[in-house]
């Protein structure tokens, strides 16, 4: 996950599946650049309407995916597409929306924090075992 970035990769994937279904675009089709306007790209007032519906759908699948607590709601306003008109834009705002950022986030920190309390014995296994068997032959 590049830090730099206002969004996840996790938001942008969901954006991207779900402009990808109300452009008709298909998996080898092109998407518009992060930056390129949506409306400029194709999606029209309906399209917008399809789009904020997509995105709700698949925002509260990751949610209920990445949540114990089960399915949760999550009100994404019918103006998403008009108020953040770029990729990029609502990909940021879904990120906001549902939080997938900071689950990321937290996800590749236990990550980390697993990789430290597991590594160091891992090491002094390794060193130890390799040289009792050295010894040995």
């Amino acid at each position: 996950e590049d830090p730099r970035l206002p969004y996840s990769r996790t938001a942008l994937a969901l954006v991207d599946k779900a402009l990808r279904r109300v452009l008709g675009l298909g998996s080898g089709g092109a998407l518009p650049a992060i930056d390129e306007p949506l409306m400029a790209a194709g999606l029209d007032s309906l399209g917008a309407v399809e789009l904020r519906d997509a995105l709700a759908a698949a925002g509260s699948v990751a949610l209920s995916a990445s949540s114990s607590s089960g399915s949760e709601a999550v009100d994404v306003p019918a103006s998403i597409a008009f108020d953040h008109p770029t990729r990029g834009a609502l990909a940021t705002a879904i990120d906001g929306l549902f939080g997938l950022r900071e689950a990321e986030e937290e996800e590749e920190g236990e990550r980390g924090l697993l990789r430290l309390l597991l590594l160091p014995p891992l090491l002094r296994q390794k060193q130890g075992g390799g040289g009792d068997r050295s010894e040995s032959l």
